[in-house]
């Protein structure tokens, strides 16, 4: 810094400071007695500070040794980038403590905060001039290095700004034609539980330090190959050190064995998990959702005999490798330190997530029996081995074809979980399809490869539902195909299934209203498909605090509302916005360095993030649970931004060379892998793909069915009774019994048998070869013996979604007790 310069720079900044030491002097306001310069302590530290501020700013000016002092500082290079950082957080710690104070009076009412904030704000603008002045400053002072660099990495600031204009474009479009903003329909979600303010403080600050060793070559290489397994420990460490918070789909324990079962999606899952474990099949001849899914859930259930809490250890165990894939995901396209960051920020949210889920409503947590951690399990490995294949392809190694052989089977594993996860491939054709004219038969033998793989993994289950429908049916027609067919049913076509139709010919039904509709009515449902893909880009944006209330500074460490659900897209103030934007920025830095650094493999988490929110909106959904498989690319890109942003100071500062490279993970240039490792992959891959099926054969059926006869015998009613059409005897198995006293029902839940009502029932799902539903026990009083996993005789009679019982005979060992419906 010119000495003409640094004299110039502290004569203003005393000016300011004089102005602020005044201001607080002569405002009006202080101890509430009337009397001049009768301050509070409060206002006596703030112009203490202020004070102290002016004499630091006096002392280079009137001697000549202090000014010498800090000329020699900043002649270091670790001084200014120290300057260059600090400045940026002082701008940042101000605007969060003044942005705070806002919040809390607009928020409480209460006058102390807003106070607080106007005497906070004079000293809280100085510091804000002081720092942009010295940034400025530095900035100056670095220009031929600046210069350079952008000569250096062109490329990576070309993208950068076309990113920039092409983010620009799209924000002008939803703010003049609200797309985004306007909800559609009932599946028009809200954002998802987002990162707290201290959550990005902190993984910055673990991403700082790691960056800095990386660059100075402090970092041991034992440091690095341990650091997965010290991830995978802190994240399970974390999580399951947090007591299950019950909130709507893990309610508290209730009569008569008041432990914890799943509820709504929890337990529709749980059923088909428990029906494979007690080796019934998906539900006997079902298509069920998530079939892979549902697998991992029936051994976790068969290894824990059903224990519900140990069933969400042994799911966290199996979570907890998402971390430390998104960890790995950041190493190969960035640096170790962006990989840092990206873990902790997933470790983060999932921890908020858990903590909010007893307020919360779009909450998916590793201790629900959601599919969609696992997905994102699943998808961080997919683009994992993806970005391998794209690099090494790009190095020309010979490892390349093994890691495209990996890549098909880890899509088809993902679709096994969320089938819409095969839209994937239209993001995956292109980036592969980039290396054909360079090398056609190499990239023919790695597309076969992929295909082969992806074959494996879902021919056995397509052939398993082909012989029960005679179709080639991938999912459960009702509860995928048939709810988009309903979304799509805008001329009222008839979705009814026919007498005798199958889940094959219904899928088809179902196919065809969609086709018609969407030929009938293309305008209509492009304009709502675009609807949902902007609400859930910019939710996807909104995993960044973005607040309009703050009831307590409690609310900043853990909040008790859900604040995040309570702003709407289209309720976003200038401040929001602001916060936005800057988070939008880092975002497509990280991407633009990561696209220079390791080329298409650099683009790939974020275009298939793009991808599977628009397959999403297809379906006519968007935002809230339907976000987080692919949420955390967010994080990554993120925390590459910040990682780039710590080298750009780096480098602007001197402490690293202009010319020097991003550390990112380059691949082994070496021949590929013996051919019996091909073939163990795929088999491996058929493995699990022919696990689906053969496990309703694998597993076997310890429990003894009994007919009509037996079952109205051991209940001592008339087989004529239940002769009719509806009526039921039978024997089965019952899971998740719960009591309801008059008046009670699980909160915001209209199902049947679970919304409250006026008379007092046990409800409790079944299965058995003979059918799995929900059944309604009506009971003045809460049953004093009905344990999880007995077996129960019932006599009753359907009644629309729950069964209702007139006898119900509960047997666990040699225990058994006899219960008749209390009916009037």
């Amino acid at each position: 810094m010119k000495s003409t310069r640094r004299r110039w720079f502290f004569r203003i900044a005393l000016t300011e400071g004089l102005a602020c030491f005044f201001y607080y002097l002569f405002a009006p306001g202080g101890s509430g007695s009337g009397q001049l310069f009768a301050f509070s302590g409060f206002r006596l530290g703030l112009i203490g500070l202020t004070l102290l501020g002016c004499l630091l700013c006096l002392l280079p000016l009137i001697d000549q040794r202090v000014a010498a002092r800090i000329q020699s500082w900043l002649e270091s290079s670790g001084v200014r980038f120290a300057l260059l950082l600090g400045t940026q957080t002082v701008i940042t710690v101000c605007f969060f403590l003044l942005r705070t104070c806002r919040l809390l009076y607009q928020t409480t009412a209460d006058y102390a905060w807003f106070a607080a904030r106007q005497r906070l704000l004079p000293l809280g603008f100085w510091l804000i001039l002081l720092s942009v002045q010295l940034l400025v400053l530095l900035l100056a002072q670095a220009m031929p290095r600046i210069r350079e660099g952008f000569r250096v990495e062109r490329v990576k600031w070309i993208r950068f700004v076309w990113l920039m204009a092409g983010g620009v474009v799209f924000g002008v479009i939803i703010t003049v034609t609200r797309i985004g903003l306007i909800k559609d329909n009932n599946f028009f979600g809200k954002p998802t539980v987002p990162l707290l303010e201290w959550h990005l403080a902190a993984a910055f600050i673990f991403c700082l330090i790691w960056t800095l060793l990386e660059v100075r070559g402090k970092l041991p290489a034992r440091a690095n190959r341990f650091l997965p397994l010290l991830i995978w420990l802190l994240a399970v460490g974390i999580w399951l050190g947090i007591p299950n918070q019950n909130g709507f789909f893990s309610p508290p324990g209730r009569a008569p064995n008041f432990e914890v079962y799943p509820f709504s999606d929890g337990s529709f899952y749980g059923h088909y998990a428990r029906s494979l474990a007690a080796g019934m099949g998906f539900k006997g001849a079902e298509i069920p959702p998530r079939p892979l899914y549902i697998l991992v859930l029936a051994i976790f259930h068969l290894m824990a005999r059903n224990d519900y809490g140990m069933i969400v250890v042994l799911q966290t165990l199996l979570l907890g490798l998402l971390p430390v894939l998104v960890y790995q995901i950041g190493k190969e396209l960035h640096s170790a330190g962006a990989g840092v960051m990206a873990a902790w920020l997933v470790i983060f949210r999932e921890t908020h997530a858990i903590l909010s889920a007893p307020f919360a409503h779009n909450v998916s947590t590793t201790k629900y029996f959601f599919a969609d951690l696992p997905t994102a399990l699943a998808a961080a490995f997919f683009v994992w081995v993806l970005v391998r294949w794209l690099k090494l392809r790009r190095a020309d190694s010979g490892q390349a074809a093994f890691y495209a052989l990996l890549s098909g089977g880890a899509l088809g594993m993902m679709a096994l979980i969320r089938t819409q996860s095969l839209t994937l491939l239209v993001v995956v054709l292109p980036l592969t399809l980039a290396g054909l004219r360079k090398n056609a038969r190499r990239w023919l033998g790695q597309a076969v490869l992929f295909a082969l793989a992806l074959l494996c993994c879902l021919m056995p289950w397509l052939l398993r539902n082909q012989q029960i429908t005679g179709k080639m049916v991938f999912d459960h027609p009702m509860t995928q195909t048939g709810e988009m067919a309903a979304s799509y049913n805008l001329g009222g076509l008839d979705l009814s299934r026919e007498p005798g139709m199958n889940d094959g010919e219904l899928t088809e039904k179902l196919t065809r209203s969609i086709q018609e509709n969407f030929r009938t009515y293309p305008g209509e449902i492009l304009q709502f498909i675009g609807a949902h893909f902007f609400n859930s880009e910019i939710s996807n944006l909104r995993l960044f605090p973005l607040r309009d209330r703050l009831d307590s500074p409690q609310d900043l460490i853990h909040p008790r509302v859900a604040f995040w659900e309570e702003l709407g897209n289209d309720a976003l103030d200038g401040t929001n916005l602001l916060l936005l934007a800057l988070a939008f920025t880092l975002i497509v830095l990280g991407v633009s360095a990561a696209g220079k650094a390791s080329g298409l493999a650099g683009w790939a988490p974020l275009l298939i993030c793009v991808m599977f929110n628009l397959s999403t909106a297809i379906g006519r959904y968007s935002a809230g649970r339907y976000l987080i498989p692919l949420d955390w690319v967010i994080f990554l890109c993120f925390a590459m931004g910040a990682a780039e942003w710590i080298r750009i100071l780096l480098r602007v500062s001197g402490a690293v060379a202009i010319k020097a490279p991003i550390e990112v993970s380059q691949p082994v240039l070496k021949k590929g892998p013996k051919p019996i490792r091909y073939l163990a992959a795929l088999l491996l891959f058929l493995a699990v793909g022919l696990l689906l099926p053969l496990s309703e054969r694998l597993i076997p059926m310890r429990f003894v069915p009994a007919d009509r006869a037996e079952v109205a015998v051991r209940l001592g009613v008339d087989p004529a009774d239940y002769a009719g059409e509806g009526a039921i005897l039978k024997k089965a198995l019952a899971a998740y019994p719960r009591y309801y006293a008059p008046g009670e029902g699980e909160p915001e839940s209209a199902k049947q048998g679970y919304g409250v009502a006026d008379y007092g029932r046990m409800v409790f799902l079944t299965l058995s070869p003979d059918g799995f539903d929900t059944t309604e026990l009506i009971l003045d009083q809460a049953p004093a013996y009905f344990p999880d996993s007995a077996t129960v005789w019932i006599a009753g009679h359907e009644n629309g979604p729950a069964s209702l019982a007139d006898v119900v005979l509960v047997e666990d060992g040699a225990a058994g007790v006899r219960y008749t419906a209390d009916r009037e």
